[in-house]
């Protein structure tokens, strides 16, 4: 989608994101650098973000505040 329809996939992000990004993304240098990103998200297909979809919004088998040791996490 992003090859065919850059314009859409803005538009699509402009309705979600918060407004700091839609900020940025007002800039033609910003949307051609996440037109880019999402081109090589999607490389291989849509499955990864599918799955990364299907976790997020799955029920998990633990509860976060049961962790008793330091967890760093890293996003992007």
């Amino acid at each position: 989608m992003a090859r065919l329809l850059p314009r859409r996939v803005i538009e699509g992000a402009m309705a979600t994101l918060p407004a700091l990004d839609q900020a940025l993304l007002t800039r033609s240098e910003f949307q051609q650098g996440f037109i880019a990103m999402i081109r090589e998200a999607f490389l291989a297909g849509p499955h990864g973000a599918h799955w990364d979809t299907a976790l997020m919004i799955s029920p998990w088998d633990l509860r976060p505040h049961d962790i008793r040791l330091a967890v760093y996490l890293w996003h992007g």
